[in-house]
């Protein structure tokens, strides 16, 4: 059976720990570069949002903001004014929900 951890080795071995963590997390966002072009396709894709990504040093926000103003019967059907994801995929995912109630408010007349 091996010594336990004195505290300052349990403090370093943890705050290597955070540090290799914090690289993995980073290695994983896309490039600001990438966010942007990605943001603008999908504003190409839902023109009834506008479509932003907040990055951070080990975080990102996918955010859009609906473009007109929300109606009572579109609030109860389940539109959104705002939405927030953490990836843009999901933000997609998101919006064709939207797309998909809006169609449903169409066809109802």
């Amino acid at each position: 059976m091996s010594d336990p951890m004195s505290d300052d080795e349990l403090d370093a071995l943890l705050e290597a720990a955070n540090r290799t963590l914090l690289a993995i997390t980073e290695r994983a966002l896309p490039s600001p570069r990438a966010a942007t072009r990605l943001a603008e396709m999908l504003g190409e894709i839902f023109p009834e949002w506008e479509i932003s990504c907040e990055l951070r040093p080990g975080s990102m926000a996918w955010c859009a903001r609906l473009r007109r103003e929300l109606t009572a019967p579109m609030r109860q059907a389940g539109i959104l004014r705002n939405i927030k994801c953490t990836t843009g995929t999901r933000l997609a995912d998101a919006l064709m929900r939207q797309m998909e109630i809006f169609a449903s408010l169409r066809a109802a007349g």
